[in-house]
């Protein structure tokens, strides 16, 4: 499937020294396997979840350490079964992206060098993860959400679809992006209770921008008040989003 590379931005992971940063972010130690970064990653989300007091900032990256180092264990036991269990999400995903483009959009992809360096550019594409979409005024807001959950695109960490047509079903489709630390729906139909359902689903959610929408200013108050956790932004919004310098908002 052939990309239009200008609406693609790619982003590379940092890597570790000898040791991982996703192991070190555990507490992790050779020799790796799956059932002690489960058990890892379970004793520190117990402090680190927002639900527990835990800062989002904090939660996220141990979810990111704890995705990085279940691929990591994944793909040193047997490349071969990687391989075969990759290729199907991978073009799920990029089904997604060329979607994105078509639309007008931009969406990032990031790319995890270790990888790369141990079975070449030609297999390492299969753990691209989509990170980033920006994709305004959507007429059909509802059903590309449904389509981005179809597609499974749940590794997204940034949903910017400011002035699209989007109702409370259609918000529904976005419960199982636990990964999303940024959502912009301004202009869009969000209203409050359809967030209020929404939110708690979302734990690494960082920042909501909910300018133009049905929310009055009462609310707006319930809202920080209950998620208080989360920046939530109803004037202008910024020109750049906390956490995503690498992404074109221009």
């Amino acid at each position: 499937m052939q990309r239009q590379t200008d609406k693609v931005d790619v982003a590379l992971q940092e890597t570790g020294s000898e040791r991982p940063a996703f192991m070190e972010v555990l507490g992790l130690l050779p020799p790796y396997e799956a059932a002690d970064v489960k058990a890892a990653y379970r004793a520190k989300a117990l402090l680190t979840h927002p639900d527990r007091g835990g800062d989002p900032a904090d939660f996220n990256r141990l979810k990111d350490a704890y995705d990085q180092a279940l691929e990591f264990v994944a793909f040193s036991g047997s490349r071969r079964e990687w391989i075969a269990a990759r290729v199907e999400p991978y073009l799920l995903q990029e089904e997604v992206v060329a979607e994105v483009i078509k639309r007008g959009g931009r969406v990032q992809v990031e790319r995890i060098p270790w990888m790369e360096k141990s079975c070449g550019e030609d297999f390492a594409h299969l753990a691209e993860r989509l990170r980033r979409i920006k994709l305004h005024h959507v007429a059909d807001g509802d059903n590309f959400l449904k389509f981005l959950a179809d597609h499974k695109a749940h590794f997204l960490v940034e949903l910017d679809l400011a002035g699209s047509r989007i109702t409370s079903q259609g918000l529904n489709h976005l419960s199982s992006f636990d990964a999303l630390r940024s959502l912009n729906l301004s202009g869009t139909g969000a209203d409050a209770r359809s967030l209020r359902n929404l939110l708690p689903s979302l734990p690494s959610l960082e920042w909501l921008n909910v300018r133009g929408t049905k929310l009055g200013w009462w609310n707006r108050f319930i809202l920080r008040r209950a998620f208080s956790h989360i920046s939530i932004v109803t004037d202008t919004t910024p020109a750049v989003i906390p956490g995503s310098e690498t992404v074109d908002h221009s």
